[in-house]
């Protein structure tokens, strides 16, 4: 690379860069593409319109709401039907000059300050300002890369970009934006009167929206016949609905008062609203929940707890302690609730509730610190976009907080299989998975499986595929009918024989058929260089099973002349020096039995059995590299499976049983009480 001297600089305070002059001061226009502006008649033809509208965009950087001011112009040139000069037109070109008679001057920004983006959107532009602060005054920036930016607007951004019920486009929006980790804010007043031409004629008046409560009266009632509870819901526009519950179970007065709160408050989360207001005349719940009374009894702190956690729900929630004189309706519906025999009436909707809401809740669990959560810092960011004091994290934060949102004051991850995912806290992990996979409906799935189901039916958390693999190996009933894994456990230990008859197998062979002399079984011994006979007299006897005793000689004579694939040689050639006459070769003379001497024959035999060491050394060299390949294809299909003594292991069912089609195949947990060696224990 070659720098170009005339175009180079250096150490200078101030000049002329990419078309702008900058200088201590900051950023300012080209004073000359202003001038030219400035000096120009009004345009009167196309041609010129163009040539004004080149130069407004060279300046665009340095013109406050430039697409407004320059409308007429391009409208101008839209026409196909000749060029037109309005009045409007030169209007325009005249508030251009003036505007650029006292252009603004642009700053650069320091790193890690908070810059603040100031939208407005007119009817046809979109306009927007990114203002850093420099003590009290505000100075303009032409980026806001790398830095935290604070979007001042009066209009609900935040809360449609968070909408659930978005369209395509705005959720890829919301992806977008959340790269730059971008903070809404109300836009409060500003002097700057860089900002004065900016938002006068662009902001709007917009009446505050009026917060809408929800209103619940709530009573409980207990007597000796039973229990219940009733609730009056009215909703900002004025209809009132009437619930009267019905109780399967015992509770005192103030048990069922906190149950009908409980249930009141359910009502109105399932209805979507965030804004609620409680009345009640009973003053130990009311000051309970207010935390002027302590609750001392175990139920009592249950209930409490309960509430506090669905107060924390809403985004705003009020209790109000009314007189029972303001309160006979809900007492009414309460009264009809623990009666035997309800009415029945169009107005009340009749519930039955078959266990209370604080049923197989700890108290430890309700009164203690509770556990952090993964959605903690999700949520936190999401409805008050409170983040971590480290960087990184927050940045982290923001990024995955683009694929959440909150609906019904519940975490939900927007997916690719379906539109939301339910977020569930770790303490129900457990659950949501047994009821999948050996609920009712469920199958006893792999882990792979187990977690692809959790997350079609609507669910998420991080961990899903580890949680369900985790799950399927703890379950008992996949452990008792898992597939019997047919692969070794430990590598082949090959075991070599000197020397023929130096190593020997024996084996008891039975129960056979019943054979003369009341024979069924036979002992087998087997030279290492050998193999069993089992098969080959199976094949031999056909039907007449009874008849192998004549049939065992045949058997091991016509094995003992057979060539073997490990040796290369017959066992009679191994054991003799020469190979065998077999009934063939008399039936059809061979060329030795043709050549048959008797007096040289004694000869020749001594000396086979002279060279039959090399001929077994031989054989042993094959027998080894032969056992070698046979080793390395059987470790090959190893898998191996270590336990060590005091671990809890099942054994195969059918090692001491026949097994149906439906029983177990894996019995009983056994504990291994020796390592013997080999994949081999003592249980």
């Amino acid at each position: 690379m070659k720098l170009n001297p005339s175009k180079c600089t250096f150490g200078v305070r101030g000049g002329k860069f990419l078309g702008f002059m900058v200088s201590q001061r900051g950023i300012e226009a080209n004073p000359e593409k202003i001038e030219a502006i400035i000096k120009m008649q009004p345009p009167s033809t196309a041609k010129e319109v163009q040539k004004l509208a080149g130069r407004m965009t060279a300046l665009n950087r340095f013109i406050s709401r430039s697409s407004d001011k320059g409308l007429p112009f391009f409208k101008v040139l839209k026409k196909v039907d000749g060029f037109s000069w309005t009045e409007q037109c030169q209007a325009a070109f005249e508030d251009l000059k003036k505007y650029l008679a006292t252009p603004p001057l642009l700053t650069k920004s320091k790193p890690g300050e908070t810059l603040f983006l100031y939208l407005a959107i007119s009817e046809e532009a979109v306009s927007a300002v990114l203002v850093r602060e420099e003590g009290p005054a505000r100075k303009l920036r032409p980026y806001f890369q790398s830095h935290p930016v604070v979007v001042l607007t009066n209009h609900p951004l935040k809360k449609i970009l968070a909408d659930p019920n978005i369209s395509g486009r705005m959720v890829k929006w919301s992806i977008e934006l959340s790269e730059h980790g971008i903070e809404y804010q109300i836009r409060p007043a500003i002097r700057a009167q860089p900002l004065a031409d900016f938002i006068s004629e662009l902001t709007k008046t917009e009446e505050p929206q009026k917060t809408e409560w929800w209103k619940i009266f709530v009573d409980g009632s207990s007597t000796s016949m039973g229990s219940g509870a009733g609730i009056i819901v009215e909703t900002p526009q004025g209809d009132r609905l009437q619930y009267a519950i019905k109780f399967s179970f015992e509770a005192s007065n103030n048990e069922a008062e906190y149950e009908a709160l409980i249930t009141g408050g359910k009502l109105a989360l399932a209805a979507g609203e965030k804004y609620l207001k409680a009345h009640s005349d009973s003053q130990l719940v009311v000051n309970q929940i207010r935390g002027e009374y302590e609750a001392k009894e175990s139920k009592m702190t249950k209930y409490l707890s309960s509430v506090q956690i669905l107060m924390r729900r809403f985004d705003e929630f009020a209790i109000e302690q009314i007189p029972r004189s303001k309160n006979e309706e809900a007492d009414q519906l309460a009264r009809l609730a623990s009666s035997l025999t309800p009415l029945k009436s169009q107005s009340i909707t009749f519930l039955s509730q078959e266990r209370s809401e604080v049923e197989g809740i700890k108290e430890e669990v309700l009164t203690g610190v509770a556990s952090p959560s993964w959605k903690d810092e999700l949520e936190a960011y999401l409805k008050t976009r409170t983040l971590p004091q480290d960087p990184k994290e927050a940045r982290a934060i923001q990024v995955r907080a683009s694929r959440f949102t909150l609906i019904g004051g519940e975490l939900y991850k927007r997916g690719f299989s379906q539109p939301y995912l339910k977020c569930i806290n770790q303490d129900k992990v457990e659950y949501v998975l047994r009821e999948i996979h050996e609920g009712s409906c469920g199958n006893h799935s792999g882990g792979r499986a187990l977690a692809s189901k959790a997350l079609r039916q609507g669910y998420f958390w991080p961990t899903m595929r580890k949680d369900a693999m985790d799950l399927v190996r703890k379950c008992k009933k996949c452990q008792e009918h898992a597939n019997i894994t047919h692969l070794p456990a430990a590598p082949l230990q090959p075991i070599q024989s000197p020397c023929p008859f130096d190593q020997w197998g024996m084996d008891i062979v039975g129960k056979l058929p019943r054979a003369p002399g009341q024979r069924e079984y036979f002992i087998v011994a087997v030279d290492y260089f050998s193999k069993i006979i089992l098969q080959s007299l199976k094949t031999k006897l056909e039907e007449a099973k009874g008849n192998w005793v004549e049939e065992l000689l045949g058997v091991l004579w016509a094995y003992r002349t057979t060539s073997r694939r490990s040796t290369g040689e017959s066992p009679f050639s191994l054991v003799y020096g020469t190979e065998a006459v077999v009934p063939v070769e008399i039936g059809e003379e061979t060329l030795r039995v043709q050549q048959y001497e008797p007096t040289s024959n004694s000869s020749e035999k001594h000396a086979d059995l002279d060279l039959i060491q090399e001929l077994r050394n031989n054989a042993n060299t094959r027998t080894t590299a032969y056992k070698a390949v046979m080793a390395k294809a059987y470790n090959s299909k190893v898998r191996r499976r270590g336990f060590q003594v005091g671990d809890l292991v099942l054994r195969r069912a059918d090692a001491i049983k026949n097994l149906g089609k439906l029983d177990v195949k894996w019995e009983r947990p056994y504990q291994v009480t020796e390592v013997i060696e080999n994949a081999t224990y003592k249980l």
